[in-house]
């Protein structure tokens, strides 16, 4: 079960959204100067990027790679070429980078965002307009 905890302050937002070892925590954004659906908002975006794991990606990729190499070993005489066991292991180990590779790059994707985020949240918070 998630447990929920409030952050008041820009400084508590920054400090506690960039911790990795609290996955299970939520973020319930209470900082003073948002209104209460630009709250949700915003609290919405930020547990999402911190909850990223980089499945999405990952298995975007992982499809991508299985068809790219069966398009590639039909284009090229089928499997008869490196044989059909080498062509397997050649297959299955293509897919299985292109699914590493896409959970990293999802992960620095979802990173990279919750700093936009962050950055927003702070550019919003500075510019001194007050949300009714």
């Amino acid at each position: 079960m998630d447990s929920s905890l409030p952050i008041r302050s820009l400084a508590e937002l920054e400090t506690f959204a960039l911790r990795r070892r609290t996955k299970n925590v939520k973020i319930d954004l209470q900082v003073p100067g948002l209104a209460i659906g630009e709250r949700s908002y915003w609290t919405m975006r930020l547990n999402q990027y911190r909850r990223a794991c980089g499945c999405e990606v990952g298995s975007v990729a992982c499809v991508l790679a299985l068809v790219g190499f069966i398009l590639f070993v039909l284009l090229h005489n089928g499997p008869n070429t490196l044989g059909l066991l080498s062509c397997l292991f050649l297959g299955f180990g293509i897919v299985i980078a292109a699914g590493v590779l896409g959970k990293a790059l999802g992960l620095l994707y979802a990173r990279y965002r919750l700093s936009a985020t962050l950055s927003a949240i702070r550019k919003r918070l500075n510019s001194g307009t007050v949300a009714s």
